[in-house]
C-alpha cells in the first residue's frame, strides 16, 4: 500500500469514527460500534485481537440545574460540545 492509499484509508477510518459515530461515550452503542470496527481493521493487519466482555453502563444526561438566590444555572455533566444535541 503506497502513502496515498494509506492516507486515504486513514481518512476513511477517521470519518467513520468521528462523523458517522460522533457519540462514543463509554458503554454507548457508538462506543461498541467503534470497538468492533477497530478490532476488525486491526485483525485485517494481522494483529491478534481480544475483546473481553465487561459490564459497562451507558448513560444519558438530561442536564441539571442549580438555583441560587433566584438565579438558575444549567449545566451538563461530561458535556462534549460536538456531541450535544
Amino acid at each position: 500500500m503506497n502513502l496515498l492509499e494509506l492516507s486515504d484509508k486513514a481518512d476513511q477510518y477517521m470519518n467513520y469514527l468521528c462523523i458517522d459515530l460522533p457519540t462514543r461515550q463509554v458503554g454507548s452503542q457508538g462506543n461498541q460500534a467503534a470497538t468492533a470496527f477497530l478490532a476488525e481493521k486491526l485483525s485485517e493487519f494481522g494483529f491478534e485481537i481480544q475483546c473481553p466482555d465487561f459490564e459497562c453502563l451507558d448513560w444519558e444526561t438530561k442536564g441539571a440545574s442549580l438555583t441560587v438566590a433566584g438565579k438558575r444555572i444549567r449545566y451538563f455533566p461530561a458535556r462534549i460540545p460536538w456531541a450535544v444535541r
